[in-house]
């Protein structure tokens, strides 16, 4: 199976750097999923929870404020006023 890069970014720091399977987001107009392939695309998102997994270490989440999301079929790159680690 193949996978996404996704790539988490503040702007202070880089949040998360990680091969996934697949993410949902908060977007503005609703969540949505990301799998490999997806078409490209602009997103608003919203703050809340994204959740992202991968079959070796299950799924991950983090809380982030509002930003955007660039998606293309291999990568999902998130700019963001804030992300931290969610349990």
């Amino acid at each position: 199976m193949s996978s996404l890069n996704l790539v988490v970014v503040t702007p202070t720091q880089v949040a998360a750097e990680v091969q996934v399977d697949s993410v949902i987001a908060p977007g503005k107009e609703g969540e949505f999923q990301v799998l490999p392939g997806h078409a490209n695309m602009l997103a608003e998102l919203q703050a809340g929870l994204v959740i992202f997994s991968d079959e070796k270490k299950g799924s991950r989440k983090l809380t982030i404020g509002p930003g955007i999301a660039e998606i293309s079929s291999d990568t999902v790159s998130i700019l963001t006023e804030s992300a931290v680690e969610a349990s």
